[in-house]
Parts: structure tokens; sequence; C-alpha cells
């Protein structure tokens, strides 16, 4: 019991030291001054003067609002019609893409287009002449009207695009 007394007693001297030295430390701090900050202030005479209109600087400018450009097709650009910042209307060409094999496959599609209606008009003849029997001919019907089929779809997709534009 007297173990758990001098505890008791050394804990609380403990405290009272440091309550102690916690009122010295505050009471230092209020007989101490505020500390003032200094501003510096500096004063000129007015005086009239001429302003220039425009200075020329160096600077950069970003925009507040872009627009991403995306090419319905990938492929390679082969050309840039525009510089940055550039004002566009609608309509202008922005980029060149290379369209070469695209231009090989539209001339092999009117080649076909022109066989096939080449036969077309050769078998309707021959089945004039009874010289072809009918199913030959709905065969060279079939085959024309598969070759026209790209360039129809594709003058309807030009239409809903630009639907002043002549069929």
């Amino acid at each position: 019991m007297l173990k758990k007394l001098s505890i008791i007693g050394g804990m609380l001297a403990l405290i009272a030291v440091i309550v102690v030295i916690k009122v010295f430390q505050i009471k230092a701090l209020i007989a101490s001054p505020i500390p003032v900050e200094i501003q510096t202030i500096s004063a000129a005479p007015a005086v009239q003067q001429e302003w220039v209109p425009t200075i020329d600087v160096i600077a950069s400018v970003a925009p507040v609002q872009g627009v991403t450009i995306a090419a319905e097709l990938d492929g390679k650009v082969v050309g840039v019609s525009v510089a940055s910042g550039a004002h566009v209307k609608a309509g202008d060409l922005l980029v060149q893409q290379d369209i070469s094999v695209e231009t090989a496959q539209l001339r092999s599609a009117e080649a076909a287009a022109d066989l096939a209606k080449v036969n077309l008009y050769r078998s309707r003849e021959l089945l004039a002449k009874s010289t072809v029997s009918q199913s030959d001919y709905d065969t060279a019907l079939a085959q024309y009207k598969q070759a026209v089929a790209p360039d129809r779809q594709r003058e309807e997709r030009d239409c809903e695009e630009d639907p002043a534009r002549p069929v």
C-alpha cells in the first residue's frame, strides 16, 4: 500500500512541476511585446505619359474549347492543307489521306460492273433468240445487280450526307 501511495505522490509532484513551468511560459508570452510587421511602401509623383496602344510579347495561348477531328476510315495521311490555328469553313479540305488502295478497288468494281452489264445485254439478246435458257439470263441479271449494288449504296449514302446533291 505504501508503494502505491509513493507512486501516486510522485505523479502528483510531476504534474505540479509541469503546471508551474507552463504558468511561467504563459506569463513570459504575455509580457513580451507583439511583433509589428513593417510594410515598405514607395511613392512617386504622378506624371502624364503617352501610352503605346499595343505591346509586342511572346506568349502561348491555349483554347478554351477545341475540336477533335477523326476520319471515317483509318489510313495514312499524305498531306495537311491547313496550318495550326487557321480558320476553316465547312467543306474545306483539312487533310488528304492515301486513297490509292480505295482507288484501285473502285476501278476493279467499275470494271466488274461494266462486264456484268455487257453480259446482261448479251444474255438478253440471246434469250430473245432462244439461244440461252432463262436460268442463264437470270444469273447474268443477278450478277449485274450484285456488281452495281455498292455503287448505288454509295450514292444513297452520299444523298443522306448531302440531300441537295443530285443522284
